[in-house]
């Protein structure tokens, strides 16, 4: 029996259809009910992701546009997703973490393929600036422990997807 290494190659896009998937579910929950603004912020958090994970495939290897293009796509999609979980409860990241984020995540990234180039620290750059942001949005959300069941297990979601990247470079 003949074991493939690799997915046929129409099945690569499945992560990518299942983000924009999400994302435009969220976004037709938002359009029709335009006050819960987090919806929005769900939806463009995972649009964000789906971008950030096809610019890979269709940004040519090796290039800098592509190495920066999904840095800055996964940042941004953590940071608006982390906007979306507190937005339901009127609280926010402020905007000197989020600028900062972006930044210092981004160019570290662009100076490890630029000026020092090091894939392994690209990826830990990466997976600890956004292990960071999901769980300084988790600090930020705790109060969600003491609210509904929803409340908690959404904390509970950012919880691990922020130990997730904190452990995805180990």
């Amino acid at each position: 029996m003949f074991l493939r290494a690799y997915p046929p190659a129409h099945m690569k896009f499945v992560p990518f259809a299942l983000l924009f998937i999400f994302s435009a579910t969220f976004f037709s929950l938002w359009i029709m009910d335009r006050p819960r603004q987090y919806l929005l912020w769900f939806s463009l958090s995972f649009l964000a992701f789906a971008s950030a994970a096809l610019s890979q495939l269709l940004i040519p290897l090796g290039s800098g546009i592509n190495t920066i293009a999904s840095a800055a796509l996964y940042t941004s999609g953590a940071l608006l997703f982390g906007k979306g979980v507190l937005s339901r409860s009127g609280k926010r990241l402020g905007q000197l973490f989020k600028l900062s984020a972006l930044t210092v995540i981004v160019g570290l990234v662009g100076y490890f393929f630029y000026i020092d180039p090091n894939l392994l620290a690209r990826i830990y750059v990466l997976n600890l600036g956004l292990a960071c942001i999901f769980l300084f949005t988790g600090w930020i959300a705790r109060f969600l422990l003491r609210g509904s069941r929803i409340d908690q297990a959404l904390f509970a979601a950012v919880l691990l997807i922020g130990l997730h990247f904190n452990r995805a470079h180990c």
